[in-house]
């Protein structure tokens, strides 16, 4: 379920007047020159006709005539419980908020132009969260504030579900919403690393002090920002834009939104960033034209949020492929465009040409300065802030947004011409990932099939914003995640959540990345879904262990016996590739004893010390000759080999090309449009693929370039391997 996903990122119960305070009327004061957030006037409520235990239906219209009392004429309530968003995955809200658009929103649930929504419940037992007064054992044992029974869990999942499509379905920094439950209500705010939650309070109050009555006429005077909008995206009228980028490269853009609304204006910020004494930033935005509303894509509620667009470029006339998402900056962790930097520095090749980006920035009125300036864009999730809880967090880190540009738009993995065009485009990929690794000293760390771009035949190697600088001093994980995706991480890292990631994890990555495709939309033998699925099953593996979720078991059974390679015919060229890197991949999964680990290094250095020697006597090169063959003979040895092999510089690269040179590859055996398996869906993600990038230990999905499922690790049957699905244990004996 979403609200197992979601555990312990609510802080609450705080105090509705002080919430009202801290994100809304304080919050518009420190941003603006002048606050439109100001008394409210005296306007009683009409709800006090609410009863408990009222049926539901009954309760949308007067909570709707009563909230457009404390709103301004351009704005307005829409009671929107019996329609459905198309677009957005059918989702339907009970009561949204909108304000004055462009256009008007095209149904009664148009996500893109929400501002908040008001969920609607009966009474407590669909309350997902629990009070300090409240008695009972419903109630999380790690964070009581939130309850466990399912009916409260539900509600739960179902408000962060329709924070998160708004977000997604506009650009929100964090949105805010109302839970109402019988007599009573809860006011909410939502953004990418928590939401902080009121207690319960009776909203039928009819005094001038009626605290739903402040939270909705304080919004509705708030400005765009202090709403949770990112200003760094601003409307423009199309006469405009004609005139500023030409009227046939706006239709273009137009063209590529099949929802458009409006134009917009997105800002960029460049990658040279200053701060001067006042600290003050200087940094040069560069504008680009976008389609409103940007493409809907899927999520988890909180992390990363990626998201991805085209934009046409101002200065050059150009479309780009345009990524923005929250990072946090942990020790180790780098800005993306500074990541370039360094990789262009190092001559890295197949990556994609950088054009502009940095941290996002919005205006804002700075009350020290007296005028506005620009400042980055923060998840503002500030504890201190509130007294009144009960939850004890995990840390909960603050988060920035970032913002960059591409000057390549590529294709995905998944629409190869032919399965030697999907080897070459890994193959390149890696060589990107090679010299990053041994130059510059950057390890990508998230080897996956939306990473890897086709661009005129070759592959390029995207998303640089997980990489690890490998600086010779680590000594375990920067944070306390674990990165990746999951189907395509290595199954030494699922086993093992607290393994460092070392660069023959993310060569294993690559191995998983060429099969998942090819069983996923290339041409085989095994195409019936009960067939399919029998493979498929080892990259979605996942298994709650305590506090981690774990997986990999299948993965590493399937190496050991090169299942793939045996049991499904591709073509033989491919067949012959997968066999050569399974036989290296599974070394890693046979376990030798130290002794005789031990005794093969000290025989390599025997052999190694003969070996330098300028003139070699008779005796001297029998013993030689001796410890080769006793080497050679030694069931270990080809294990260690292997191992050196995955970490030694060019090894993945030559064996693919090696492949690729010496075999006959089909032609036109180019990859099935909508995939053979339910997790492959092409045609309605475009290039980009299912994957779960993994946070805190639990499996989450992630969102560069890739839709997902809302429900995440519970949207698969998790699977255990039983006693003949653990790997093999290889003893090997010591020799004298």
């Amino acid at each position: 379920m979403l609200a197992e996903e979601s555990r312990g990122h609510f802080v609450g119960p705080v105090d509705p007047t002080g919430f009202i305070k801290h994100f809304i009327i304080d919050q518009d004061k420190l941003d603006n020159e002048v606050s439109k957030v100001q008394t409210m006037p005296n306007i009683e409520s009409e709800w006090t006709g609410l009863k408990e235990k009222m049926q539901e239906s009954d309760m949308y219209k007067p909570i709707v005539k009563g909230a457009r009392s404390f709103i301004k004429k351009k704005s307005g309530f829409v009671d929107s419980h019996s329609s459905k968003d198309p677009h957005r995955d059918d989702l339907s809200p009970d009561i949204i908020n909108y304000k004055r658009w462009i256009t008007a929103p095209t149904s009664k649930v148009d996500l893109s132009k929400a501002e908040y929504f008001i969920e609607v419940k009966t009474g407590k037992t669909f309350d997902p969260f629990v009070d300090n007064d409240e008695k009972g054992s419903d109630r999380d044992p790690q964070y009581p504030f939130e309850a466990i029974a399912d009916s409260r869990m539900i509600t739960r999942g179902q408000i962060l579900t329709y924070c998160t499509a708004i977000a997604r379905s506009q650009f929100r920094t964090h949105v805010f919403g109302v839970i109402i439950v019988g007599t009573r209500a809860r006011l909410f705010r939502w953004n990418p690393s928590a939401m902080v939650v009121t207690s319960l309070f009776d909203y039928t109050d009819k005094t001038r002090n009626n605290i739903l009555g402040q939270f909705i006429w304080c919004y509705d005077n708030a400005s765009l920002r202090t709403r949770g909008h990112d200003t760094s995206v601003r409307s423009i009228p199309e006469e405009k834009a004609i005139t500023r980028f030409g009227e046939d490269e706006v239709e273009e853009v137009r063209k590529r939104n099949s929802l458009h609304s409006h134009f917009c204006i997105m800002n960029i910020s460049d990658r040279d960033q200053q701060v001067d004494e006042n600290e003050e930033i200087h940094c040069f935005q560069h504008p680009h034209l976008i389609s409103y509303p940007p493409p809907y894509q899927r999520t988890s509620p909180f992390g990363r949020m990626t998201r991805t667009l085209h934009a046409l470029d101002e200065e050059t006339k150009e479309f780009v492929f345009v990524k923005d998402y929250w990072q946090v900056r942990a020790d180790g962790m780098m800005k993306e465009s500074d990541v370039y930097a360094i990789l262009e520095k190092h001559n890295v090749p197949n990556i994609a040409p950088f054009g502009n980006g940095n941290d996002v920035l919005c205006e804002v009125y700075s009350q020290r300065l007296k005028r506005p300036v620009l400042k980055p864009v923060n998840s503002r999730h500030e504890r201190s802030s509130f007294g009144d809880k009960i939850q004890e967090h995990k840390e909960l880190e603050r988060w920035r947004l970032f913002r960059m540009s591409l000057r390549v738009i590529g294709d995905g993995l998944a629409t190869f011409t032919s399965s030697k065009e999907l080897v070459t485009a890994i193959a390149d990929a890696m060589e990107a990932h090679d010299t990053a690794y041994f130059d510059a000293r950057i390890l990508h760390r998230d080897i996956s099939v939306g990473n890897i771009l086709i661009h005129n035949g070759k592959g390029l190697l995207i998303d640089w914003d997980l990489c690890l600088p490998m600086d010779g001093k680590v000594q375990g994980p920067r944070r306390h995640q674990r990165t990746g995706t999951w189907q395509f991480m290595s199954a030494a890292i699922l086993d093992d959540p607290t393994k460092i990631q070392d660069i023959s994890d993310d060569r294993e990555s690559a191995f998983h990345v060429l099969t998942w495709t090819a069983l996923c939309y290339g041409q085989h033998d095994r195409t019936r879904p009960g067939k399919l699925r029998r493979y498929i099953r080892q990259y979605d593996e996942s298994y709650s262990a305590g506090e981690y979720v774990q997986g990999g078991q299948v993965k590493r059974a399937a190496l050991i016996p090169s299942l793939l390679s045996e049991e499904v015919f591709f073509n033989p060229a491919l067949n012959a590739l997968i066999a050569e890197l399974t036989d290296h991949l599974s070394a890693r999964y046979f376990a030798i004893k130290p002794r005789a680990q031990s005794f093969l290094e000290s025989l390599k250095k025997k052999i190694a010390d003969l070996e330098q020697l300028p003139e070699r006597t008779e005796s001297e090169q029998e013993t030689l000759e001796t410890h080769r063959e006793s080497r050679a003979t030694n069931p270990a040895y080809p294990l260690l080999t292997s191992r050196e092999f995955l970490n030694t510089r060019g090894w993945l690269v030559e064996t693919m090309r090696g492949h690729l040179d010496s075999h006959d590859w089909p032609l036109g055996d180019k990859a099935l449009p909508d995939g053979l398996h339910e997790t492959c869906n092409s045609k309605k993600r475009g290039r980009d693929e299912d994957a779960v990038v993994v946070t805190d230990g639990w499996p989450k999905h992630k969102v560069e370039r890739r839709e997902e499922y809302l429900d995440v690790s519970s949207s698969r049957v998790p699977y255990r391997s039983d006693s003949s699905g653990l790997m093999p244990v290889m003893e090997v004996d010591d020799e004298d």
